[in-house]
């Protein structure tokens, strides 16, 4: 197979839900063996059926780190926050690499007005659950938030998950946490 059909067979696992660990192991061997013919367009579905779904070795986390670091800009910070959390989760998450997913995220929490408000959500849910990212970075976070509050505050259980997972994780001040708690009143 050419990294293309050897993605998207992946990839149709991956959504799919079917594919024992068997076949995943297959696949990701014949992934390994030819990855350096694999273009941005392949390595982001690789991402999206081992990385998303978990479902890869710290191997294969290891080897395309690198690659994924190349072309980081091609991913949106919703898939960004996936990879970070793909990695966490496999227990391999090297400081240099969460730095670079961190900086493209402050990226998207400095744009805060275009951001939906489910993504920052996703942000809370996976800086928090992991329990990464710098102290700037969550000040950055909770100022996005209350930047947005009005519209987070419209979606009730969007609001009760945020408060949740900063109350859970500890990692917002506790300004922030009453101001929410507030909002839900």
């Amino acid at each position: 197979m050419n990294p293309d059909e050897l993605t998207c067979c992946a990839n149709g696992f991956a959504i799919s839900g079917f594919g024992s660990p068997f076949l995943f192991k297959v696949t990701e061997n014949m992934i390994l063996d030819s990855l350096a013919e694999f273009s941005t367009l392949n390595i982001q579905e690789v991402c999206r059926a081992f990385v998303f779904t978990k479902r890869g070795t710290k191997n294969l986390y290891q080897i395309i780190m690198p690659r994924i670091q190349q072309i980081k800009d091609s991913f949106t910070c919703r898939e960004l926050l996936y990879i970070l959390y793909g990695y966490h989760k496999i227990g391999f998450l090297p400081k240099p690499f969460l730095r670079e997913l961190e900086g493209k995220v402050v990226e998207t929490l400095r744009e805060i007005e275009s951001v939906e408000p489910e993504v920052i959500q996703l942000i809370v849910q996976v800086f928090c659950r992991s329990r990464v990212g710098s102290r700037d970075f969550h000040k950055l976070l909770e100022t996005a938030i209350l930047t947005r509050l009005e519209d987070i505050r419209a979606k009730p259980k969007m609001l009760h998950s945020i408060g949740y997972e900063f109350e859970k994780s500890g990692l917002c001040s506790l300004d922030t946490l009453k101001i929410l708690k507030t909002q839900m009143l």
